[in-house]
């Protein structure tokens, strides 16, 4: 409890969190001419990286955007995924052979006559990634559309007295109470249950600190919610680790009307 405590306490930031910085993003060129002409039609076909189209669609980004990163830029060639999803082709500079990788595994080519992309591909819809237009212009929206002034200092009281009572009840197991206490009252409640009571399990794998976002970011989709809605992102160091609440003032009082909490690893 003290690592969300500490957290919490934290300033809260009014910036769009940093999700693209090709600055920080590694580089790498080689030369073409050490390949063999076979090779180098190879390459200019098949090199990059390959996701489903859904994974680029408004709807997918809007839920997944913090999950998004460019992995590295080969020869001007876009290498991008999501934190556990990932599947491309490259040249490997130390081995200098090819491979094909899912992220976890990779298995080289060898036969590029007969070389042919996984039929799981086509199934799924996969295509190869020129640029991330898409990626962008879900950004662009989300910050036209969260562009507001910061709380007052009153307000950040509350939303933080909020959040250190949500995590106490959560850490011992008050599950009923939580919703009681902190959520609008129309809520599913049997499904926060069955939620709480996996996120409890979580906290004892994941105490790391995390950083506050008002109004700013959203791991959900913001055209659903009223003006008035404060949104509440909780971003950990790992991408696929964040805590998304949308909340209102009902009746003088902060209620929780939204809650997505998804831990995963370090």
């Amino acid at each position: 409890m003290n690592t969300f405590t500490e957290s919490i306490q934290k300033d809260f930031h009014y910036e769009f969190p940093e999700i693209i910085n090709l600055e920080k993003v590694r580089k790498y060129t080689f030369d073409l001419s050490v390949f063999t002409e076979e090779e180098k039609e190879f390459y200019k076909k098949y090199a990059g990286s390959y996701i489903p189209e859904y994974e680029f669609s408004k709807e997918y980004l809007t839920y997944h955007l913090s999950e998004f990163e460019i992995r590295y830029i080969k020869n001007d060639i876009i290498f991008v995924g999501f934190t556990k999803s990932f599947s491309g082709i490259d040249y490997d500079l130390n081995s200098k052979k090819f491979y094909e990788s899912d992220g976890v595994s990779a298995s080289q080519i060898k036969n590029f006559s007969q070389f042919s992309l996984p039929s799981y591909f086509e199934k799924n819809k996969f295509f190869k990634v020129e640029n991330y237009d898409a990626v962008t212009k879900v950004i662009n929206q989300k910050k036209q559309k969260m562009n507001r002034p910061p709380l007052k200092k009153s307000d950040e009281i509350k939303i933080r007295e909020l959040l250190i009572g949500f995590y106490s009840l959560l850490g011992k197991k008050e599950f009923n109470k939580i919703i009681d206490t902190y959520f609008e009252s129309t809520v599913d409640k049997e499904n926060y249950e069955s939620v709480f009571f996996l996120n409890y399990t979580d906290l004892y794998l994941n105490t790391s600190p995390f950083e506050i976002y008002i109004n700013t970011f959203f791991n959900d989709d913001i055209d659903k919610y009223d003006e008035d809605t404060i949104f509440v992102e909780l971003k950990y160091r790992h991408a696929i680790n964040y805590v998304s609440f949308a909340i209102k003032k009902i009746n003088g009082e902060y209620k929780i009307i939204q809650y997505v909490g998804r831990y995963d690893e370090e």
